[in-house]
Parts: C-alpha cells; sequence; structure tokens
C-alpha cells in the first residue's frame, strides 16, 4: 500500500518536503533518503539504474509503503543537516 502525502505524520511529512525521493529494497522494511541526483542514498548506498521486481536491488521510489521504516544511518545524517 503506498502513502498519501496528506496522511503523514509531522515528521514523515518534513522528510517527504526535504526528499522528494526514497530508496528501498523490494524484500525489506526499510526506507532510505536519496540524495539530490538520485544517485545514492544519504548514508551513501548505490541506487540500481534497473528497475526490476524480481531482483533485490535498491530502487527508487517516489512513494513509501505504510510498513516502512527510515534506515537509522539515513535518519542521523537527516537530523545533523
Amino acid at each position: 500500500m503506498l502513502v498519501d502525502e496528506n496522511n503523514l505524520t509531522d515528521v514523515s511529512r518534513s522528510r517527504a518536503q526535504l526528499y522528494s525521493m526514497f530508496a528501498t529494497r523490494q524484500m525489506t522494511e526499510i526506507y532510505h533518503l536519496v540524495q539530490p541526483g538520485g544517485k545514492h542514498t544519504l548514508c551513501g548506498l548505490r541506487i540500481s539504474r534497473v528497475t526490476s521486481e524480481k531482483a533485490n536491488t535498491l530502487q527508487l521510489v517516489n512513494r513509501l509503503r505504510t510498513n516502512l521504516t527510515i534506515c537509522k544511518h539515513c535518519e542521523r545524517i537527516q537530523e545533523q543537516e
């Protein structure tokens, strides 16, 4: 299920305003904040340019599923900015 921006919590809304894109893997419950340019996450992971539902690669998403939790490293770095 995708999250509608109107239903985001205040913390999630502020992240959504700062970072327009997120990255996640199909098989995990963690999402990452994406650096401007869309090639790396805030914590330094490389985002795959190939999109595939079969591969468990880190891929860009514009909206988050409700069951996802932010990467603790992305969250720590984002709080330092």
